[in-house]
């Protein structure tokens, strides 16, 4: 016993050094939405980039391998490029003109280093003379390769007690997060489990994520595993066959992850639960434990992992569990399980509501979570407001949104300051910052047509360039520091009434919104599989609607197999060899073995207005022709959205194919990342990587769901959606107007010859 306990504390001691240091690598360009370039241009200039860390890790070694250019008409001894982290300033780099390509590897005191968001800045001082230098010469300029440069940073988990709140660190975003987890289930267990807690839990985690993806994988855990043999023969002891019973056992060892979960009712879950935690469980139910480390014979068997249990006495409380799993705060559960007796919400809430601004509504920018912005300094900068509209935002052209204004500027600003307004990147407002004794204003009323905005997020950034006065005296420049800006969070959005009227299909707002997946009015919208193999594509997909909508979606459910009648709508995931019956020829491309496939040189005039027009984002330009043939999709995986010809109502339908269910699996994990949901667009989209889509096009006919506030908004609705028909009614105008006009001129003409 003694020799067996000696052996089980050296192995655990070796599994602790393997896993005690782990090393990030990370390309700074991931770190940033914009050019993989970084160009600073200047006498002065200054760049900021975030850097995440996970947290629950501790940084034993950060080094940045950096990749930069600078030109060479700047002098030596007076051209610094200085980088700080967290504004502890870490390495000065002098900017030789004759070693303009340099790569300085620089240490990152693990000291500096903290949970969450790090600062990481490059500021850099450039002159081409030793006076009089023109701040704007073109020749001063330096820069950054953000995609060659890479940040390595080696961590090590800090160790404590398994506990609720640890559940934000595991997945938030950062360095050093887990990317993916499993979900199990127990061999035959609950239905409503499999179609409604899964998706719930899956939610829940990738909200954890936030804007990072997250592999969602799904297993089902058998008791009937026989105990491995050992290498010595001898069999198993009462107590170590039961440590075994509750370990790990079933995790594959090639899933490194530290985290796992298991979901079911106590009953279904018991032949893999301790005594102790089976007794735990007497309502809905929420825990995090250790599970033991396997070692014999100096070889571990199983590691030592961590497991998230979602249970309950019956279905109910197992739903119950998973739904407090999505919507709770981590931090205030510092405990190793709870009970969760019921929670309260309003009346038919749904989730998406509390997230998104009522038309017709005022709100502040406090109200939206913002908290305005001061500036110092000369400088250009952006401060960005973002809110959500419904995604069925609909409005008459005529409408308009009002902006009520407070902000202020102090004295002494020079020629050149000003401050933009842009709604949605469209440039809707400038004012020049030109009072020389400052100004305020309060309540500054902007009125903008409505049509700028849009369902789903948008941007309102108030652009402020801040500049200091030229003087007349050679080389006397202004150093601008006094230079002051305040944008006061009293200001306000005024939003129009509007309808909630979409155009479908669009994969593009399917992207941005997650519409109509994702709704303020509450209905279900399920995922249905034609394969058991595709459950962890399926949970993965239910994920990323959540964190597009930035909320739990409650309605939706995953199905294996697809019933005469579906959801309004749906989403379905198939090969093509399994394709439903009603799911083929009611659609302008087929997913069958006799595929019809739409192909771009049948629709060249498509393509040309595409291409003449500069389209990035694949409006919708209507297809016509196909071509019917055999094939296989390959790496291919193919998305198409159609009007749903299996529902009751009037809803879409998403088919997402590919070859086998591997595929599919992996082809749902390029799916979801940034570069390829991004360019979602048209009702027709192909791709075989994560980088690039193959295919982006539109093939079916538009049409209109929701609902209308009042007839005349519908009317100008449908004539929006067929312009040809305003141009008609235009022409029968003109025809009877010239009618009225001849007929009038003709009577008083005959008038006149009867008077003579």
């Amino acid at each position: 016993m003694k020799k067996m306990v000696f052996v089980l504390l050296f192995g655990l001691s070796l599994l602790s050094q393997a896993i005690a240091a782990e090393t990030h690598k990370v390309r700074l360009s991931d770190l940033y939405a914009g050019d993989s370039t970084l160009r600073m241009e200047g006498a002065v200039a200054e760049f900021e980039l975030s850097v995440p860390l996970s947290g629950g890790l501790k940084v034993e070694k950060a080094t940045l391998d950096m990749r930069a250019v600078n030109s060479i008409a700047l002098i030596r001894q007076r051209s610094v490029l200085a980088v700080r982290f967290n504004n502890a300033t870490i390495s000065q780099i002098a900017l030789d003109p004759n070693a303009p390509n340099f790569r300085p590897e620089i240490d990152i005191p693990a000291e500096l280093w903290r949970e969450g968001f790090n600062t990481l800045t490059f500021a850099v001082s450039q002159h081409y003379a030793n006076q009089c230098v023109d701040n704007a010469a073109p020749e001063l300029w330096s820069e950054i390769d953000l995609y060659r440069s890479v940040l390595s940073v080696e961590t090590s988990a800090v160790n404590g007690p398994a506990v609720l709140a640890d559940l934000k660190n595991r997945f938030n975003p950062g360095i050093g997060r887990q990317q993916g987890v499993t979900l199990f289930t127990a061999s035959g267990a609950e239905q409503s489990t499999l179609t409604t807690a899964l998706p719930l839990v899956a939610q829940a985690l990738a909200l954890r994520a936030d804007y990072q993806n997250l592999a969602i994988r799904h297993g089902e855990l058998d008791n009937t595993r026989a105990l491995p043999a050992r290498d010595d023969l001898t069999p198993w002891s009462d107590e170590q066959a039961e440590r075994y019973r509750i370990s790990s056992f079933y995790l594959d060892n090639r899933l490194m992850e530290a985290l796992h979960v298991v979901v079911g009712t106590a009953s279904s879950l018991r032949p893999f639960l301790s005594e102790q935690t089976f007794n735990q469980i007497g309502d809905a139910y929420l825990g995090i434990e250790s599970t033991p480390a396997i070692v014999v014979d100096d070889k571990v068997l199983v590691p030592a992992r961590q497991r998230l249990i979602v249970s309950g006495t019956n279905e109910g409380q197992v739903q119950r569990a998973a739904t407090t799993l999505a919507l709770m705060d981590d931090a205030l559960n510092p405990d190793p399980f709870i009970l969760i007796d019921g929670f309260q919400t309003a009346s038919n809430q749904v989730p998406l509501e509390a997230d998104t601004l009522t038309p017709g509504e005022s709100y502040s920018f406090q109200d939206m979570g913002d908290g305005g912005a001061e500036y110092r300094g000369e400088t250009a900068t952006t401060k960005r407001v973002e809110f959500n509209l419904p995604a069925d935002f609909y409005v008459p052209e005529n409408a308009t949104v009002t902006l009520l204004l407070d902000f202020a500027y102090g004295a002494e600003f020079g020629q050149g300051s000003m401050m933009n307004v842009l709604i949605n990147g469209k440039l809707v407002h400038g004012l020049p910052l030109s009072n020389p004794n400052g100004d305020s204003f309060r309540k500054y009323q902007l009125n903008v047509p409505a049509r700028h905005l849009k369902g789903g997020r948008n941007r309102l950034d108030f652009d402020v360039a801040m500049r200091a006065p030229i003087t007349d005296v050679v080389c006397d420049d202004v150093a601008g520091r006094h230079l002051y800006f305040q944008l006061l969070p009293d200001s306000r959005i005024e939003l129009p009434e509007a309808g909630h009227v979409a155009r479908q299909p669009d994969l593009r707002l399917f992207g941005e919104t997650a519409y109509p997946m994702a709704s303020v009015v509450r209905k279900s919208a399920d995922i249905y599989v034609t394969r058991p193999d595709m459950t962890g594509g399926a949970l993965t997909l239910a994920g990323k609607l959540a964190q597009t909508a930035g909320t739990l979606l409650p309605d939706i459910h995953v199905i294996e197999g697809v019933p005469g009648t579906t959801t309004d709508t749906a989403f379905l995931m198939t090969t093509p060899d399994s394709v439903p019956q009603g799911y083929a020829t009611a659609f302008g491309a087929s997913l069958e073995s006799a595929k019809k496939w739409p192909y771009r040189l049948q629709n060249m005039l498509h393509n040309r207005l595409r291409e003449a027009a500069e389209d990035k984002q694949h409006k919708n330009l209507i297809m016509h022709g196909v071509t019917v043939q055999q094939s296989g999709l390959g790496d291919l995986a193919v998305l198409i959205a159609q009007k749903n010809p299996q529902s009751d109502g009037t809803g879409t339908i998403f088919m997402m194919a590919a070859d086998t269910p591997l595929q599919l699996n992996d082809r749902v994990q390029d799916l979801i990342s940034p570069s390829i949901w991004g360019q979602l667009g048209g009702d027709f989209f192909a791709w075989e990587n994560p980088e690039q889509p193959a295919l982006v096009m539109q093939v079916a006919d538009v049409y209109v769901v929701g609902k209308f506030e009042d007839s005349w908004l519908q009317t100008r609705m449908w004539l929006s959606n067929h312009p040809w028909y305003w141009l008609i009614a235009f022409i029968v105008l003109v025809l009877f107007c010239s009618f009225i006009a001849y007929w009038l001129l003709r009577r008083r003409n005959n008038k006149m010859q009867d008077q003579w």
